[in-house]
């Protein structure tokens, strides 16, 4: 990694791939996807920048199809080309595999190189003749006139799409924006660009491409500095003063060596006068992973602020062993988003996006629970007028107000009592790191004082209606108390509450976000332990880290230098790479790649300091043995665990050693399709020998690695629905070159190789033997395997030796053909399919959708005023939501309608909810929000929509504030949903240009929706208006329609949702879009102008 290189990269640089569409993140635009401003500046923004130094997305977009398949040397000095170049001919080269989408049409944008793909939505269905893939920021399509399947096709009228400003909610099939080249602007309109065919994701190379601007203005490149400045490296350092105490954390597992690591990495994260780059070299199962918790555990007593970069598939394994040692998780923070595995989902509460959503949630929730209270407290909802109220029912027939009863208060407190959790969860998940001291402080005597006048409201046998209706000043007949003094306790005590509250109210200084991307931030400068991916630590830069006192690489021996250039130029101030040299290895697009050498092993090619660890603790020695001699030169001794005879005590009935290969020579077929044919026969019968011999009730992992890829899809669709939720072992099926390394209690190696041309790099090998922890079984033809030569021959040759290989029974493959069904073994995969149910989601949306090249989305409201970011605007109790969605849907419509003309114009009135509102205070003669009970609700807004279209609204122009104009509306029509017609007529409408508005009720699951959630009323915990006791409602305004087609043994389910813009501002759902289902409506509106 030389300087020349780097400056020879810098040529190609731009902020735009930081800032335009390329790199959009749905996430973090401050307006919702199709405001007029903020979608035209962000197509033009990305083609334009300096010239002279194109972004990636352009010089990926310049390259033409024949150039990617020929072999060209333009780019082999530039290893990010370099990697895409190649992994774009393979794709090419596999092109009959690529999901992809019958394209409808391709609607231009403002922007002349940026178009959205209307795709077909008809066409994807639960049984389709190919896969589909839901499109995500950096997916690289190609536009063609013929389907992957078609070998006979013109590749010079096709041409590469990058797809940006997708959805957060990668569930739902929809269209999508894409850049394209100058050069193929005019072919998206041709009819030949029928079928949109996925190829690869450079959302990461993207990433790593911007991260090589180097800012000349600041010095962000400390960790690449530590790496390259060899010449001072940093050995034991004599000047700062070293104390570190273990006391607090437990390290008696740790052996000699990781004992002695640890205390040496600690030592150089103290010394404050040089960086120190540390390795630690050692086989699996040496207790890297118990170093790096156990490192965590005292720099976090430390008050170290860490960074953890390890391969996805590890994360759930660090946070499952930082739970194990008691780590506050609450003080880490991971940057990806976890799968949707039982065990993963214990943690997803961690993952960023859950805990910044959580986080605005508890603080959202706290508000309204204390402003509910304050409300209840201070007696808002009773009548105080002193009318006589023996007659009247529940209500005061003079002003609609509650009548006052001492049961009715007492239920209502404790109701209200119940829902302290929001105010507990906040204190306990969030008070020491995100909440100041005397916030915390106030908190608990808030919840002291609740207490007290629980106990007295609900346990003084003493109190009576009327002593505590005359005490609260809310009865005009005086009683005289005598020595009861309860009511005049209680009433002292609900005035201190008060009193309290509205201090504690007045006070409260929570932080304040104008949009989720500062959230986000917020989040991440406040967590103590980072845990990331390499490509996610990009999301670091953008959040001005302060210094990073330690930044630790796991499995670093798999990871491009190429890719740790991310993380790298980040205040780092010292380094920790741990990994292993032998094993699995980052894929080398060319040897000369300057940037693709695995950094592990170069530094220590260059003679940095290394710790060595020669015991291993977690693979049966059995299965230790070859990798052992081949990879290690038998140096690594085996653990007393591992040579315990309990080790493998759970896995003594299997009818197969724990390491043995299975020869599957003689077995009918040569092949590639009969091939296939035996090998999940294999795979089939071996499951079904270790569900039915395994001893205990502990679930295990089943690892199923095939060093021939091509028929990974019929395997995975063969087994799902039987092994999907297994109730004894949880089967992972992986090809040799998509693991990263997971580790299981037992693996199916299938070494059954169908081409003779396969190339398999030798790291690659002893990564599938060393998977396994208790039992490996490999199977293949072992005379074919041996004449591989090389590593091949030896492991066939040590097994023969060992007298480990084993004769296939030809019985077993034919009862598992059989039992299994010919047709099960050649099925694809679909994309859409999950492991335990056949589903896909689809759905149309103006969402980012152009009309004739103009975004129609009215720009997003805020009822809560946002500008003040006290989180009230989040709660449907400013009674303005009607108006709101109502002139939503009106400017809408009017943006459709211009965008019609000839040419296309663009609408640039704002209609005014200022004016709608005095108009309806006028016709109704109150206040808004003091209505008759009975006047609230659908009344208001059949108010609302009266008014629009009998007096209109005023509106002005964006441009210029001083002009008006009446707007109305020509008529409204409620619409039916029920029934299948129904649906069919909304679906119609919205994609007419015709939005609707919608009102539904609230239930408390509402207030903790995350962004790409539907949705659905919860009759059961419904959210009481805190002044009138009803349920409360809520409109919207609908952009869009959706459904899901769910299949679960042969029942067909259908669920539609119905896409929405909120008037809640940019922080709910996704940029203010959410999603309600079908079945929560209770009125659906269509205005017509």
């Amino acid at each position: 990694m030389d300087e020349g290189h780097l400056q020879l990269e810098k040529s190609v640089i731009n902020h735009l791939e930081e800032e335009g569409p390329t790199f959009g993140d749905a996430r973090r635009r401050k307006k919702a996807t199709g405001v007029d401003s903020d979608d035209r500046s962000r197509d033009s923004a990305d083609v334009g920048g300096d010239t002279n130094n194109p972004v990636l997305s352009k010089i990926v977009l310049s390259w033409t199809i024949q150039e990617i398949l020929l072999d060209d040397e333009t780019h082999k000095s530039k290893f990010i080309l370099a990697e895409i170049r190649s992994n774009l001919k393979v794709s090419l080269q596999n092109l009959i595999l690529s999901p992809y989408y019958n394209v409808k049409e391709m609607l231009r944008c403002e922007s002349s190189e940026v178009f959205f793909v209307d795709i077909n939505l008809t066409d994807i269905q639960l049984k389709s003749d190919h896969s589909y893939r839901v499109a995500q920021d950096g997916d690289l399509f190609l536009f063609s006139s013929h389907p992957p399947h078609c070998r006979d096709f013109d590749s010079s009228l096709d041409f590469l799409g990058i797809v940006f400003n997708t959805s957060q909610c990668a569930s739902f099939h929809r269209g999508f924006k894409v850049l394209v080249s100058d050069q193929n602007c005019t072919r998206c309109y041709e009819e030949n660009s029928k079928f949109g065919i996925f190829l690869i994701n450079i959302m990461d190379a993207m990433k790593a491409w911007s991260v090589f601007n180097f800012d000349k203005t600041e010095d962000n490149c400390s960790g690449i500095k530590s790496i390259l400045n060899i010449s001072d490296m940093a050995t034991d350092c004599k000047m700062c003063e070293k104390s570190i105490d273990f006391e607090k954390v437990r390290l008696s597992h740790l052996n000699q060596q990781q004992l002695y690591s640890l205390k040496s990495i600690i030592s150089a994260v103290q010394c404050r006068t040089n960086k120190h780059v540390e390795l630690i070299q050692g086989p699996p199962g040496s207790g890297k992973t118990e170093i790096i918790i156990a490192l965590l555990q005292v720099l976090h007593h430390m008050n170290q602020k860490v960074v953890l970069c390890v391969p996805k598939a590890s994360v759930v394994k660090i946070l499952v062993n930082l739970e194990k040692c008691l780590f506050p998780l609450e003080d880490a923070l991971v940057l990806d988003n976890l799968d949707n595995t039982k065990l993963a989902k214990q943690f997803q509460r961690h993952c960023l996006c859950h805990r910044s959503q959580d986080f605005l949630v508890g603080m959202t929730l706290f508000k309204i629970w204390l402003h509910e209270l304050f409300v209840l407290l201070n007696l808002d909802p009773y009548c105080t007028e002193k009318c006589d109220h023996e007659t009247t029912g529940i209500r005061c027939s003079t002003n609609s107000l509650v009548v006052f009863t001492l049961s009715s208060f007492k239920d209502k407190f404790t109701k209200l009592l119940m829902r302290k959790e929001w105010l507990t969860n906040l204190k306990e998940k969030f008070s020491e790191i995100y909440l100041s001291a005397n916030i915390a402080k106030d908190i608990t005597n808030l919840l002291s004082l609740l207490k007290d006048f629980e106990d007295l409201l609900c346990h003084d046998e003493r109190l009576c209606d009327k002593h505590v209706q005359w005490t609260f000043g809310l009865s005009s007949v005086p009683y005289k108390l005598g020595e009861n003094s309860a009511a005049k306790e209680l009433n002292d005590l609900r005035l201190q509450c008060v009193d309290f509250i509205q201090r504690f109210r007045s006070s409260l200084k929570l932080p304040k976000f104008v949009e989720r991307k500062f959230l986000e931030d917020f989040c991440i400068k406040h967590a103590k332990v980072i845990i990331s991916t390499t490509q996610s630590t990009y999301r670091l830069h953008e959040a001005a880290m302060e210094p990073i006192n330690l930044f630790i690489v796991d499995d670093a021996a798999k990871i491009n230098e190429c890719d740790l250039i991310i993380p790298l130029r980040l205040p780092v101030t010292h380094i920790l790479m741990l990994g292993d040299d032998f094993n699995l290895q980052p894929t080398k697009v060319q040897e000369n790649a300057r940037f693709a050498m695995n950094p592990f092993k170069r530094l220590l090619n260059l003679g940095f300091r290394k710790h060595m660890l020669t015991e291993q603790y977690a693979i049966h020695p059995s299965i230790w043995q070859f990798p052992n001699k081949k990879f290690y030169e038998g140096k690594i001794t085996n653990g007393a665990t591992v040579i315990s005879p309990e080790y493998n005590k759970q896995f003594k009935g299997l009818k197969f050693p724990n390491y043995c290969f299975i020869d599957v020579t003689g077995t009918d077929g040569n092949s590639c399709k009969e091939k296939n044919t035996i090998e999940l026969a294999t795979i089939q019968y071996m499951l079904e020998i270790i569900s039915q011999g395994l001893e205990g009730t502990e679930v295990i992992d089943v690892g199923v690695l095939c060093l021939c890829g091509s028929n990974i899809s019929g395997i995975k669709s063969s087994l799902r629905q039987k092994y999907a939720t297994h109730n004894k072992i949880n089967v992972h099926i992986e090809s040799a070159d998509s693991f990263e390394g997971e580790t299981y209690q037992v693996v199916i190696l299938s070494m059954l190789l169908k081409d003779e041309n396969t190339i398999l790099q030798i790291e690659k090998i002893n990564t599938a033997l060393t998977r396994a922890r208790h039992c490996l079984w490999m199977f293949g033809e072992a005379a074919s395997v041996s004449a591989r030569g090389g590593v091949f021959k030896e492991l066939v040759d040590d097994m023969i030796e060992r007298k480990c290989i084993l004769k296939w029974n030809t019985t077993a493959t034919s009862q598992s053909k059989y039992a299994l069904g010919y047709d099960d073994f050649h099925c694809s995969s679909s994309a859409s399919s999950n492991e335990t149910i056949h589903q896909v989601c689809k759905e149309f949306t103006w969402s980012g959708r152009p009309k004739r090249t103009k975004y129609i989305l009215a720009p997003l409201r805020d009822q809560g005023n946002s500008g003040t970011h006290e989180l009230d605007h989040l709660t449907p109790l400013t009674d303005t939501c009607t108006m709101h969605s109502c002139l939503g849907a009106m400017e809408s419509m009017y943006k459709h309608q211009y965008a019609c003309l000839e040419p296309p114009q663009d609408f640039s009135w704002i209609l005014s909810t200022d004016n709608l509102k005095e108009e309806y205070e006028n016709v109704v003669a109150k206040e808004i929000g003091s209505e008759e009970i009975e006047k609230k609700g659908k009344d208001r807004l059949a108010t609302v929509l009266q008014i629009l279209e009998e007096r209109g609204v005023l509106g002005r122009r964006k441009q210029q504030p001083e002009v008006s104009s009446n707007f109305r509306i020509k008529s409204h029509t409620q619409l039916p949903i029920k029934e299948d017609q129904g649906i069919k007529t909304v679906f119609d409408t919205v994609k007419d240009g015709k939005f609707l508005v919608a009102h539904f009720r609230i239930s408390e699951n509402y207030f903790s929706l995350r962004p790409g959630e539907i949705y659905h009323f919860d009759r059961h915990k419904p959210y009481l208006h805190p002044v009138s006791f009803l349920p409360a409602s809520h409109a919207v305004m609908i952009i869009g329609l959706g459904k899901t087609m769910t299949k679960v043994k042969n029942i067909l389910e259908r669920s539609i949702h119905l896409n929405l813009q909120n008037s809640a501002g940019s922080l709910f759902g996704e940029n203010g879009c959410g999603y309600v289902g079908l079945e929560s409506i209770r009125g659906l509106y269509q205005l017509d102008i």
